[in-house]
């Protein structure tokens, strides 16, 4: 093939203008393919094919497409007597290191060879040669004439000499090379080249203060990126320069270029004015010109890439081909004119020329690569394009020729295309992202249509191919203008062909073999769809949100396409015999809001969300739904699916049927002997009545949480598996009728089952199950529950099981749990395991009825373990802590004997009954006995292995009936108020004893409380004492003194000898009336 190519190509270079050509391509399947010339000197020739000008040149290897110049340093060494070595590559050297110096320029000997290669890759020597050459300038330098006399060190020249293998010496002792980097970074401004015969690579790059500089006719070679990134403006060539070296002036200041000789140049190399300011094209100049003379011309990759300030390109008669890249980003270029001769432009050539809105095109044109006009936004129509250009032909995976991908792509001024009518294919990506296009012209040939080839066009308006037989992925996704779908012979649909089309009303396809993935995606406009394929892709169909009707062919169908008509919130009628598909795919029909019949009645398994959120689903079959395997959220919402669920069953999956409408669950046995059910299969189902899963062979049972919560008219439930899970009948509040045979009930298994009474055994429906295990608030809230699922040898885990279970009366416990009975209203009798030795926090709180309990061995009271209850007395003998609020509002206990290392705060506040406390401890905390309104008798006591050492802030405040208190020993601490006061004031008649040295007596003289020493402290005198108020005697001032003054004053109290007269005359006026009764009741009131 290179070899046709090579025979071509040398026809073209011999005549002025290259009559033929075969363009080449990068690969088709990438959506930036592009095309690739081959050229003669690029091909495998049997000889050089030398410019028809070659006979002109002044230097015979001039041209670098035939011949490789290489310019290369001789290495020299010396070995010292020490057997070091000193490197004489560059001179002169610095005699005190031995190295280059550093404030004068240095030179080095090059070896000058040239060579080419013939047809059987031979490379064939044609010249080698010595030279001296300037290796490095002098930095700082600003002007330099390099080609001077150089003085060669002695050894330099002997080795030259003795190593120089009979090669010529050709510079008389002058510098006439300037080697590689010679300059490079230099301060230089102005530089004399008269003298040099090779220029290397990058010898001035990123000089940037230069900014002329003329090639003298003596220059033999340039070597690529001789200005690379200098300051470089104005460049005069006056030498042979077939070839314009790679990077030549690439990212340089460059304005004007001048050739002695532009009828040799033929080809401009890679990236030569990449970059630069240039106004114009090195070929401006010669178009309208006879260029019979001229060299057929090439212009290589990125010539002119990103030359923003060029507005126009007029190519010449002899420019053949423009390689990639030419003009990329030359955002100012606003006119193409293709050359009439010119055969090909490669990938990306006009590239994201974004002003550009003319193009010429010849009538000879072979080749358009891969994005060659793509991201050319201001471009607005495209017509001429010459017949000469055919569908795409790969050569090899990376080359091809013809009209290539890509090509439009982005232009998104675009509005129309007339396409050459040689073509057949649309190729990939060519109208890609062209959001303005409304018509493409010339379309009758067409048969294929390429990977994204519209994609994106939105205003699209119509896409009529008669012969089209095959559309590739993505053709024309997001085409939302488009209103008519017609492609009559078409027998193939890729993926995403036509997703989007968001205004197509029609659709009409050929009978096909394949129907891709998402082809019809949101094509939201479409009402009725007929589409019938031997296989479809997944999601065909998905959100055609208008289309009430579907046809499809089912006849093969195997199984539903994963999310079919997923989507489809309008769909009614689902056309095509679908009663013998065994299987229900992922999502075939989520969101089919207006489904309500379907016929699948042969289905054995329905996969993950099938039907979910089918909310007017009334039925998939005749009678119950027998499935074998359900998937996760097959029928999730399904509000109006008022069914039966019944077989024997593989698998159902979570939250299969949850928030569907089904009224009843017969599962009588299971496929493959296991249970298996999701978390919430059947969760939230308003009308499901009854349940029933058995599985007489099951041997291994896999079933997750809540699977029947929140279903509030579930009445019935049967389950044989061995484990009640968690939350499985949450929130079912009218089920009053339960036969299980598990042993374990998980944490929330039965929570606020307000109508379960109680849970009857599978074996024997008249007896209650005891469970082994149960876990946290397992019957929380089920307030009916009068028999307790439990015994001494339950164990359990987590907190609260019985919370708010307000019915049951009784239980009994191998342990306890923080809030275990926590609100049982009713329960009177708790039999507890020996063993236990704490009580929980709230494990009995506002147990009402519960007015009893041994504490006596208890050594720890949780926080709020009794809180509210009913208890009348309480005896600790030796616990370590009574937690805060143990106690606290138990308006029904009335003494209370306790030791324990630490009372808490709160731990009897509010108990109101409350008249009689001994205490042994080490620790009352604050506000331990507030508000004890009847408390009249505390003991305090010490012992051997408790010292009472802190009372804390407010521990007896408001204790109106306390009146003596005595403090045994000297507590390292007394807070703040801690007793003796009433509404923060000292309690009238109180009386504290202590010792005279202790912390009681400093508390008494802080806070101004009545103190005697304990020595001197009788409480029977302490009893005698006339207490104003006090008229029945007790030594309490309460409302039974009230009615008993009342009594008196009417003459209706039959005990009036046991009035005390002194207390009773409450003014001391010596008289008892109502101004004693109406002072007693303000002193009641204040208290």
């Amino acid at each position: 093939m290179k070899k046709l190519f090579s025979a071509l190509l040398s026809i073209a270079c011999l005549l002025s203008c290259a009559a033929a050509i075969m363009p080449a391509s990068d690969k088709t399947v990438q959506p930036d393919s592009s095309s690739t010339v081959l050229t003669a000197f690029a091909a495998d020739a049997t000889e050089l094919i030398p410019g028809k000008n070659a006979a002109s040149y002044k230097f015979k290897y001039a041209d670098s497409t035939c011949y490789k110049i290489s310019v290369t340093p001789v290495s020299i060494y010396e070995r010292l007597e020490d057997n070091s070595m000193r490197n004489w590559t560059q001179w002169p050297l610095d005699p005190d290191t031995s190295k280059p110096v550093t404030d004068a320029p240095l030179y080095s000997y090059y070896k000058i060879d040239i060579t080419h290669t013939e047809g059987n890759n031979q490379v064939v020597k044609d010249l080698s040669e010595y030279r001296i050459g300037l290796s490095k300038g002098v930095t700082t330098a600003l002007e330099d004439t390099p080609c001077q006399t150089v003085e060669i060190p002695e050894f330099v020249k002997s080795y030259m000499e003795k190593n120089g293998g009979g090669v010529e010496i050709a510079d008389n002792g002058k510098a006439t090379v300037i080697g590689p980097n010679a300059y490079t970074n230099a301060y230089l401004k102005n530089i004399d080249l008269t003298g040099i015969t090779y220029i290397g690579k990058n010898a001035f790059s990123s000089c940037k203060y230069i900014t002329e500089i003329t090639i003298p006719a003596s220059v033999r070679s340039i070597g690529d990126g001789a200005f690379l990134s200098s300051g470089l403006k104005t460049l005069d060539i006056k030498c042979d320069l077939p070839v314009i070296p790679v990077s030549l002036c690439e990212s340089t200041q460059l304005t004007k270029i001048t050739l002695a000789h532009p009828e040799q140049v033929r080809r401009i190399g890679k990236s030569a004015f990449k970059n630069t300011p240039l106004t114009s094209t090195l070929f401006a100049g010669w178009v309208g010109k006879d260029v019979s003379k001229y060299e057929s011309l090439t212009v290589d990759d990125s010539a002119y890439e990103n030359c923003v300030s060029i507005k126009s390109v007029k190519m010449p008669d002899n420019l053949i081909f423009l390689e990639k890249s030419v003009f990329k980003g030359c955002t100012s270029l606003s006119e193409l004119v293709i050359g009439k001769n010119t055969l090909s432009l490669d990938a990306e050539c006009c590239a994201n020329c974004t002003a550009l809105d003319s193009i010429t095109f010849n009538d000879v044109l072979y080749s358009l690569g891969g994005g060659v006009f793509s991201g050319c936004t201001s471009l607005k129509k495209v017509e001429n394009m010459p017949d000469t250009l055919e569908d795409w032909v790969a050569v090899t995976q990376t080359t091809g020729y013809g009209f290539g991908n890509n090509m439009f792509a982005n232009c998104k001024s675009l509005t129309s295309v007339a396409l050459p009518k040689s073509i057949t294919k649309i190729p990939e990506g060519v109208f890609k992202g062209c959001t303005a296009l409304n018509y493409v012209y010339n379309s009758e040939n067409i048969t294929s249509i390429g990977k994204e080839a519209f994609q994106g066009c939105q205003h699209l308006l119509e896409a009529k191919y008669p012969k089209v037989t095959a559309i590739e992925n993505y053709a024309f996704d997001g085409c939302s203008d488009l209103k008519e779908i017609v492609f009559e012979n078409c027998t193939s649909v890729g993926d995403y062909a036509f997703r989007k089309c968001s205004s197509a009303t029609k659709f009409s396809v050929g009978s096909c073999k394949t129907v891709g993935l998402n082809a019809l995606e949101g094509c939201s406009s479409l009402k009725s769809i007929k589409l019938l394929s031997d296989s479809y892709g997944a999601y065909v169909f998905k959100d055609c949100t208008a289309a009430t009707t579907i046809e499809i062919k089912c006849d093969k169908m195997a199984q539903t396409p994963k999310g079919m008509c997923s989507g489809c919130s309008a769909l009614t009628t689902l056309k095509g015999d679908l009663s013998k598909v065994p299987i229900i795919s992922d999502s075939t029909f989520a969101d089919c809001t207006s489904l309500q019949n379907v016929d699948f009645s042969s289905v054995r398994i329905i996969e993950q969300n099938a039907f979910s959120n089918c909310t007017s689903l009334k039925s998939i079959c005749k009678g119950a739904i027998t499935a074998e395997d359900y998937g996760a959220k097959c029928f999730y919402n399904c509000s109006a699916l008022s069914a039966e669920v019944s077989g024997s069953i593989s698998t159902i999956g979570m939250s299969a049927f949850q928030k569907s409408g089904i009224t009843k669950v017969n599962v009588n046995g299971m496929v493959g002997g296991t249970v298996v059910v999701g978390q919430s299969a059947f969760a939230d189902c308003p009308s499901l009545a009854s349940a029933t899963i058995l599985s007489p062979e099951g041997a291994v049972f896999s079933v997750k949480d809540g699977v029947f919560a929140n279903c509030p008219k579930l009445t019935t439930a049967v389950y044989a598996g061995p484990i009640i899970t968690s939350g499985m009948f949450k929130n079912c509040t009218a089920l009053n009728d339960v036969q299980i045979s598990a042993p374990t009930i998980n944490s929330s298994a039965f929570e606020n089952c307000s109508s379960l009474t109680m849970v009857k055994s599978l074996d024997d429906p008249t007896k209650s199950i005891i469970a082994k295990e149960m876990g946290g608030a397992a019957f929380k809230n089920c307030s009916a529950l009068k028999t307790a699922p439990s015994d001494k040898n339950t164990t359990y885990t987590g907190t609260q099981q019985y919370f708010g279970c307000e019915a049951l009366t009784k239980a009994e416990t191998s342990m306890l749990t923080a809030g275990m009975f926590s609100g049982c209203t009713k329960l009177a009798s708790v039999s507890l395991a020996s063993d236990i030795t704490a009580i929980p926090e709230s494990a009995f709180e506002n147990c009402k009825a519960l007015t009893a309990m041994n504490l006596n061995d208890m050594l720890s009271i949780g926080s709020k373990a009794f809180a509210g209850s009913g208890i009348k007395e309480v005896k600790i003998e030796n616990a370590q802590k009574i937690g805060m609020n143990a106690f606290s509002g138990c308006t029904s206990l009335t003494k209370a004997d306790v030791s324990a290392e630490l009372i808490d705060t709160y731990a009897f506040t509010g108990d109101k009954a409350l008249k009689e406390a001994t205490i042994c401890t080490a620790k009352i905390n604050s506000f331990a006995f507030k508000d004890c309104s009847a408390l009249s008798k505390v003991t305090l006591q010490n012992s051997d292995s408790r010292v009472l050492d802190y009372i804390g802030t407010d521990a007896f405040t408001n204790c109106a009936s306390l009146t003596d208190l005595v403090i045994p020993g000297s507590p390292s601490k007394i807070e703040y108020h801690a007793f003796g006061f009433t509404n923060s004031k000292v309690t009238e008649d109180f009386l504290c004893a202590g010792a005279s040295d202790s912390t009681v007596k400093t508390y008494a003289d802080t806070y101004k409380v009545p103190f005697c020493d304990i020595k001197d402290y009788n409480a029977e005198e302490r009893a005698k004492r006339n207490t104003p108020g006090d008229v029945d005697g007790n030594g309490l001032v309460s409302v039974a003194d009230a009615v008993k003054l009342t009594k008196f004053l009417l003459g209706t109290d039959t005990e009036p000898d046991k009035l005390k007269a002194g207390n009773a005359d409450l003014n001391k006026d010596q008289k008892i009336n109502a101004v004693d009764l109406t002072l007693l009741k303000m002193k009641l009131l204040k208290r």
